[in-house]
């Protein structure tokens, strides 16, 4: 199903498809991430669907094997700091404007740009999908390198920060991460200070660590 949509777009638009996804836009800790894959038209790849669908162990083989096989690749990301001087937003359109650039140039052009909701309007030439990580390859494609490339940041964050669990909740709010907060503070530079979060206490009863 995910290559005959991605056929059907090059039928229509050109060879080269582009598809663009982020991951961690709503985590509370680190950065937002996002990627754009590029395959080759004569390229598939059974059973690739969003990444929320597949296993770690899933999405890692899948990781290589698109790193591996894909005419190009570009992975991005925006830090936390950013966020919060600028919001979600803007940091979401911006990393995903910086994928763009980044496989324009190894390409040196793209017929079509295949984007996942999101706020980005200034990536051209574009289409929006709604679901595009199940519904195009290449979206899926972008979603699973997107996903593995920040857990992979998160299980590292996860060795000097051991105490927040960031290597099961790759930085998204569950109730230990809340508490670990309210224990042992926010960590500079890595949490997103501008969100607020049920549970969490007043920035005053907080330190940084």
């Amino acid at each position: 199903m995910h290559k005959d949509f991605d056929d059907k777009l090059r039928n229509k638009y050109g060879n080269i498809i582009v598809g663009i996804d982020e991951c961690g836009r709503g985590a509370w800790a680190s950065s937002i991430v996002a990627a754009g894959v590029c395959f080759d038209k004569d390229f598939d790849l059974p059973g690739l669907t969003d990444s929320k669908k597949l296993s770690e162990k899933q999405r890692e083989e899948y990781y290589d094997i698109i790193l591996s096989n894909c005419l190009a690749y570009s992975i991005q990301e925006i830090p936390a700091k950013f966020i919060d001087e600028y919001g979600i937003n803007i940091a979401n359109i911006k990393v995903m404007e910086k994928v763009a650039e980044d496989i324009l140039k190894k390409l040196g052009s793209v017929d079509l740009f295949v984007i996942d909701q999101s706020p980005c309007q200034s990536i051209n030439p574009h289409i929006m999908l709604p679901k595009a990580d199940s519904t195009s390859m290449s979206v899926a494609g972008a979603s699973v390198i997107a996903k593995v490339y920040r857990d992979r940041m998160m299980k590292d964050l996860h060795k000097t920060h051991p105490g927040y669990n960031f290597d099961t909740n790759k930085g998204y709010i569950d109730n230990f991460h809340v508490d670990a907060v309210n224990k042992h503070g926010v960590i500079k530079d890595v949490h997103r200070e501008s969100y607020k979060v049920k549970g969490f206490n007043k920035p005053k009863q907080i330190r940084l660590v």
